[in-house]
């Protein structure tokens, strides 16, 4: 193994053992289905490999989000029975949320955080579809307004527009 093909490989190791999860979490929000999401994160890092071998990835964080979700859309384009901006769609709302907390299953201690949680996730599905993005990846995987903007493609002042109206928006809905 050559040292190039090394690098790319700790590269690789290291922006899987810290993306992973984030990923399928993202993926599987957006599409309710565990083996749908799980082909989408490995499709993604198939890619990302593909990108380091030909070129250097300077935010790979990042990086992997936007190809996560741009093989969202084009899955979405493929069903074209949901519109691509309608993340929402595609299943019955009462087991959409049931997949999003199995993933946090072991993760929240207690009925009362568990109960907040999903409360919390369907006030984030009712959001306009410009801010939901923008307020899950901001809070839910805690990415950056930058990382956010490397991901969609939009500048960074915009991102933050709609991450601070669409958290005004989640707090009037949950009345705080």
């Amino acid at each position: 193994m050559d040292s190039n093909t090394r690098q790319i490989k700790k590269i690789f190791e290291k922006a899987y053992a810290e993306n992973t999860d984030a990923l399928f979490r993202f993926a599987l929000y957006r599409v309710s289905d565990r083996e749908i999401a799980i082909d989408i994160v490995e499709d993604a890092y198939v890619r990302f490999w593909q990108t380091l071998e030909k070129e250097e990835v300077k935010e790979p964080r990042a990086f992997l989000f936007k190809l996560t979700r741009n093989l969202i859309i084009d899955w979405y384009r493929k069903r074209k029975s949901v519109p691509i901006q309608d993340f929402s769609e595609g299943g019955a709302e009462g087991e959409r949320a049931e997949i999003f907390m199995d993933m946090f299953e072991g993760n929240i201690p207690g009925a009362d955080v568990d109960l907040e949680a999903r409360l919390l996730v369907e006030k984030i599905r009712e959001l306009e579809p410009i801010y939901r993005e923008a307020v899950y990846l901001r809070y839910v995987e805690e990415l950056s307004p930058k990382e956010i903007s490397a991901i969609t493609g939009e500048p960074t002042n915009l991102i933050s527009v709609r991450i601070n109206r669409g958290l005004k928006l989640l707090k009037a809905a949950l009345h705080i």
